[in-house]
C-alpha cells in the first residue's frame, strides 16, 4: 500500500512541455546548415528570415536586411510582427531590444536598493540582539540563583533571526535569455541605420504561444513591408 507522501509524489508529477519547431510554409529559398532561409527582394532592399530555435518562453528567429538603395535606410526591430489571423487584426509584436534592456537595469536598480535596505535592517536586527543579549546577561549576574530552571537546565535566550527573500512564491523565475544582457545588446536586432551595401542581421523575438499554428511574419522596412509565411509545429514528448 503506498504511503501518502508517495501518493502525493505521484499526484503532483509534471507532463513534459511540447518541443516548438517552426517551419517555412513553401518551400525556403535557401538552407545553411539545416536552417531553412526565406529571402525577399523589393525596391532595392533584401531581407531575409529564418527560425533559430525557441525556448520555455521566446520564439527566436534571425531576421537580415542589406541596402543596395543609394539613400540610407532604417531598419528598426519594433516594427516587426507575427500576424496570426489577418481577417480579425491579431498580431503579436516582436520584442524590442531597447524596452527589454531598460526594463532590465531598472530591475537591477530596484535589486540593489532593496539588498541595500535588507542590510540596513539586519543591521539594526543585530545591534537589538546584542543589547539584548548584554542586558540578559548582566541580568543573570545579578541573579544567580535564577540561571537554572526546576530540572536544573541552563535557560537560554534566543536572539530574532530575519530571514531576507524566504518565501517569494508567484511565477518561476524567466529563463535565462530573458535576464542575459550580453544576449540583448549584441545578439539581437537592433534599430540601425544602413548605408548602400550595408547589411544587418540579428535575432528577433516574441513571446512563445503553443496555441498559434500559421502565421506571417512582417518585417517593415521605411516604406516597404517584407512578409514571410511559417507553420508552427508542436512535438510531444
Amino acid at each position: 500500500m503506498l504511503s501518502g507522501l508517495a501518493l502525493l509524489s505521484l499526484s503532483a508529477c509534471f507532463s513534459p512541455r511540447p518541443v516548438v519547431r517552426v517551419e517555412p510554409i513553401e518551400e525556403p529559398q535557401r538552407w545553411n546548415y539545416g536552417q531553412a532561409i526565406l529571402e525577399a527582394e523589393k525596391n532595392g532592399i533584401t531581407a531575409n528570415a529564418a527560425f533559430a530555435y525557441s525556448d520555455d518562453d521566446f520564439l527566436v528567429f534571425d531576421v537580415e536586411v542589406t541596402n543596395w538603395r543609394e539613400e540610407r535606410i532604417l531598419v528598426d526591430p519594433a516594427g516587426i510582427q507575427l500576424d496570426v489571423n489577418s481577417a480579425t487584426s491579431m498580431y503579436i509584436p516582436a520584442i524590442d531590444p531597447e524596452e527589454q534592456m531598460l526594463g532590465m537595469e531598472m530591475d537591477a536598480s530596484r535589486r540593489e536598493a532593496n539588498a541595500k535596505n535588507a542590510a540596513v535592517v539586519a543591521g539594526v536586527v543585530a545591534v537589538a540582539a546584542v543589547a539584548a543579549a548584554v542586558a540578559t546577561s548582566s541580568n543573570d549576574n545579578n541573579n544567580n540563583e535564577n540561571n537554572f530552571n526546576n530540572d536544573g537546565v541552563d535557560v537560554v535566550n534566543v536572539a530574532p533571526t530575519l530571514v531576507l527573500g524566504a518565501g517569494a512564491g508567484g511565477a518561476p523565475p524567466p529563463g535565462p535569455i530573458a535576464v542575459d544582457p550580453w544576449f540583448w545588446s549584441d545578439q539581437t536586432l537592433r534599430k540601425t541605420t544602413l548605408e548602400k551595401g550595408q547589411q544587418v542581421r540579428g535575432k528577433v523575438l516574441f513571446p512563445r504561444n503553443d496555441q498559434i499554428r500559421n502565421f506571417e511574419m512582417s518585417v517593415p522596412v521605411e516604406e516597404l513591408i517584407f512578409t514571410f509565411e511559417f507553420r508552427q509545429v508542436l512535438h510531444r514528448p
